[in-house]
């Protein structure tokens, strides 16, 4: 881990854990989150590479939490979030699996955050992740309360979502709302295409609410410009004052870069999206009716990003 402390100019870099060697162990995709107190939190996954495809893809991984109380100059003892499944290596292409059905790499970052808020679980922390059950990638979030020992973890989903959800990410409203993010086959047959979807805890990541699907046409990962082998790597989410910030990639028909507000202040299953294109020819407008409240918020003129849908709600 790196910080600097003279605005850039210099930068310290200090070893979070010991080194691992392949094939041993891998450590990749780490995240880190910041207390209002200044203590740093970084969490990270470790796997085996002795899969089927000589690789991380179908083992057993573990996702390892640190934190540093000193400006990230010293790290506690690594200590165990998790163990999940990573998806197999079905196209031998993907060291730490692929998406299911197809030849795209299919990470899992345990993201991590920390509610700031003043209220009843100020403190607690969240890692969401997913993992293989044999049948599906499911998202989980695990919590912790001191980050020594976490909960098993809590599906975002509802049990009737029994096809793959990936590329999940997750943070926490100034009000200890927390929010999480991913992309969802649940509405293909065929388990391909997808969707976004979002939803959130009131009760620090005990239970989740209803689902909010956020895109109006699914995407096929086949037509990632890539022939199918590049889809990215994660999604992404952030939230100011009481407004989460959603971006993934789509592949639609038509792809456009838009933009959509979406406020916290009420249950995140009471909202309902419709999407309208624009008369004026300027992209797209989402009409969404959020929380009984209208808002209309313009898309912004189509780019050179036209092979990508990057919407942000």
């Amino acid at each position: 881990m790196s910080h600097s402390c003279d605005h850039n100019k210099t930068w310290v870099t200090k070893v979070v854990d010991t080194k691992q060697i392949f094939p041993n162990s891998v450590d990749q995709f780490s995240d880190l989150a910041i207390g209002k107190d200044g203590t740093v939190y970084v969490s990270w996954l470790r796997c085996p590479a002795n899969g089927s495809a000589g690789d991380c893809g179908g083992t057993v991984s573990k996702l390892l939490f640190s934190k540093s109380t000193d400006g990230g100059n010293t790290w506690s003892a690594p200590v165990t979030i998790a163990t999940p499944t990573l998806a197999p290596d079905a196209c031998f292409c993907a060291f730490y699996g692929s998406l299911p059905n197809t030849s795209e790499r299919v990470s899992d970052i345990p993201a991590i955050a920390i509610d700031n808020s003043s209220g009843a679980n100020a403190g607690h922390l969240y890692v969401v992740y997913y993992s293989w059950t044999g049948t599906q990638l499911k998202v989980l979030v695990s919590h912790s309360t001191n980050g020594t020992t976490w909960s098993a973890g809590v599906p975002v989903a509802p049990s009737s979502a029994t096809h793959d959800q990936f590329f999940p990410w997750i943070n926490v409203a100034s009000n200890g709302e927390v929010a999480v993010t991913w992309l969802d086959r649940r509405n293909d047959p065929a388990n391909l295409k997808y969707d976004a979807f979002a939803t959130g805890s009131t009760n620090g990541g005990t239970s989740f609410l209803g689902n909010i699907k956020l895109t109006s046409v699914m995407s096929n990962p086949l037509n990632d410009g890539f022939g199918g082998a590049f889809m990215g790597d994660y999604t992404g989410n952030t939230i100011a004052g009481a407004t989460l910030y959603v971006s993934w990639n789509g592949y639609a028909q038509r792809l456009v870069l838009a933009g959509l507000r979406r406020r916290l202040q009420s249950p995140l299953g009471a909202s309902q999206l419709v999407l309208k294109k624009d008369p004026g020819g300027s992209g797209v407008l989402f009409f969404s009716k959020v929380f009984g409240k209208s808002e209309l918020v313009k898309a912004k003129k189509p780019t050179l990003l036209q092979s990508l849908d990057r919407s942000i709600f």
